[in-house]
């Protein structure tokens, strides 16, 4: 999973420290980082030139000499793009640049012509997939201008995680999840953006109107709790260039605004989530209910599978809409005419997500993040979060009834005991109470002291499989602490001689009876266990 820390600085104040700095100490404190990588880094020495002038090579048919002009002065290279062309703002990477991929340009004859760097085309840059030719700029592009500048991009660090270390991590799927953990490991505040005060504006949107969409779960189904919201007037279009860019940055895609809108708010929160078209949802209904026989469905990548009575389908009035936890169905999804929604958030079972995965064959950003337990209490902020990049997107939208639910059971939270001997004795440190409450709360425990003992209040988001016990607590204290400020000292144990038991002594006795009397062989013998 990749992480941008130019996302995280939304929520944190980082550090002035080299990416690989950043890494290591992340790594030592939260999870493993597998890599660091730096994106756009490549486009600050990519600039616009105008071409001036092609030629024929002399030694192949499909080459041309073209000559540009940069804004510093004329420079020409051998090139192979059918449409290159005299008068086209095209984009130009001299000698030096590092392309995507690790390829650097270097100084090279090209069938006996020295070439003096690259006109690129849309793939070479990163910019996309099509290599049919140069990617054509405006008329209007100002000549020797950094493509960083002309296309505004924003140079960002990324993280590439390890997921295996955040298997039992529920909440570390999402950025404000990371950003949590950045704020307690280098001792920074955190912006809470999303707190109960901005929860009770937000719930403001809802209204008294009869919802258009109502929910119904049915019992023993692989849901653990099912919310949705209708919003109307909402408009098909681009996603701002902010938004675009970090999606790609993390590996998605962008598709339009309401789709990037839901996987934003799911690489952000960490909680999927799945907008209706909801003129497709037959009967102003859905029901979360197991699918009952065997069936055939068609998903979102236009893939039929194969589905069982046991799987768990989100359905309308009609029939399956989409797998419940895994992927929308090829129906349902927004489409360029669509213009009323319906927002579903839901928890699902971590055990049956992965069982329906797994035999699909289905593994999805959605479905790798249910398998980790996630947390029921997150449903309502991601759909008003939702919202929330909605109205940006889409002033004119408006909410339509309130917030619908059904099946959601949220736990009571969970209280763990821990004394200040005990997390020293573990950690062989002489940490003071008041470290290791601040400790705690960076982490957004709640301590409350009785005496001796601090009861500690766990995050719902960390209740539901990461901490049960204090010495999960004392983990905690210890990564953020630092694992490496930990002395190794080895245990002291006294050594003292062994007594046998009279019981013991005596069979000794007779052994050596036997051996040294009685003229007899001890035997030990092969146990009959493998």
């Amino acid at each position: 999973m990749k992480i941008s820390l130019d996302w995280i600085k939304d929520f944190v104040e980082l550090p002035e420290l080299s990416p690989e700095e950043m890494g290591v100490r992340f790594t030592l404190s939260t999870c493993e980082v597998e890599g660091v990588e730096e994106t756009n880094a490549h486009m600050q020495q990519v600039s616009v030139v105008e071409i001036t002038r092609v030629e024929a090579h002399p030694e192949a048919d499909k080459l041309r000499l073209v000559s540009f002009e940069t804004g510093s002065g004329e420079r020409w290279v051998v090139c192979g793009a059918p449409n290159v062309a005299p008068g086209m703002k095209v984009p130009f990477a001299p000698i030096g640049t590092t392309l995507p991929g690790g390829f650097t340009l270097e100084p090279k004859k090209i069938r006996g012509i020295m070439s003096e760097g690259m006109l690129c085309a849309e793939d070479e840059l990163g910019l996309g997939d099509g290599h049919e030719g140069l990617l054509e700029l405006p008329s209007d592009a100002p000549v020797g201008t950094p493509m960083t500048e002309y296309m505004n991009l924003k140079r960002d660090v990324l993280l590439d995680i390890d997921n295996k270390s955040i298997t039992h991590r529920p909440d570390l799927w999402g950025h404000y999840g990371m950003a949590r953990e950045f704020a307690a490991a280098f001792n920074k505040p955190l912006a809470k953006p999303f707190d109960e005060a901005w929860i009770e504006k937000m719930r403001g949107f809802y209204n008294d109107e009869t919802p258009p969409v109502t929910i119904k779960v049915e019992d023993d189904t692989a849901c653990l709790g099912f919310l949705g919201l209708s919003v109307d007037n909402v408009a098909i279009k681009p996603s701002p260039v902010w938004m675009q860019q970090r999606l790609t940055a993390c590996g998605m895609r962008p598709i339009n605004n309401i789709v990037d809108i839901s996987n934003y708010v799911m690489l952000e929160q960490g909680m999927p989530n799945h907008i209706f078209d909801r003129d497709t949802v037959r009967g102003g209904k859905i029901i979360v209910r197991d699918n009952g026989e065997k069936s055939v469905f068609v998903t979102l990548d236009e893939m039929e599978r194969k589905m069982v009575a046991a799987d768990t389908m989100v359905c309308d009035a009609e029939g399956p809409s989409s797998i419940g936890g895994i992927m929308g169905g090829l129906t349902s999804s927004v489409k360029d005419d669509t213009s009323r929604i319906f927002i579903e958030v839901a928890n699902w079972n971590p055990a049956r997500i992965r069982h329906t995965s797994t035999r699909l064959g289905l593994r999805t950003d959605a479905s790798q993040r249910y398998e980790k337990s996630l947390d029921s209490h997150q449903l309502e902020r991601t759909v008003l979060r939702i919202l929330e990049l909605l109205q940006e997107s889409c002033p004119e939208a408006k909410v339509v009834g309130p917030l619908v639910s059904d099946k959601l059971i949220l736990d009571e939270p969970l209280v763990i005991d821990l004394t200040l001997s005990r997390v020293n004795s573990i950690l062989g440190t002489r940490l003071e109470q008041d470290e290791v409450i601040r400790i705690l709360d960076s982490l957004e425990y709640v301590t409350k002291i009785d005496g001796e003992v601090m009861k500690v209040t766990v995050p719902s988001y960390r209740a539901t499989k990461d901490v049960e016990v204090d010495a999960d607590l004392i983990e905690d204290i210890g990564r953020i602490y630092g694992f490496d400020k930990l002395i190794p000292v080895a245990p002291h144990n006294e050594i003292m001689v062994t007594s046998l038991s009279p019981a013991k002594a005596m069979e000794r006795k007779i052994q050596d009876f036997m051996v040294y009397r009685g003229r007899a062989l001890e035997i030990y013998t092969y146990p009959i266990t493998g």
